[in-house]
């Protein structure tokens, strides 16, 4: 029972761990996800505007 106790023990302690670091990275996370969207509208802009550009061409 002691040797579970002890990995139980040890297992609790690295899960605390985790959680702190995840707290720490949660900042960087955000503005990487923040970055992600303005790039994705940025590109789904360009592509909006060749859309559009390449209609206008069209209708001659």
């Amino acid at each position: 029972m002691g040797l579970s106790l002890v990995l139980g023990e040890r297992l609790l302690d690295a899960h605390k761990k985790i959680q702190q670091q995840e707290k720490k990275l949660q900042p960087f996370i955000e503005s990487c996800k923040k970055a992600e969207d303005k790039k994705r509208a940025a590109e789904d802009k360009l592509e909006k505007e060749k859309k559009t550009k390449s209609a206008r061409y069209c209708q001659w």
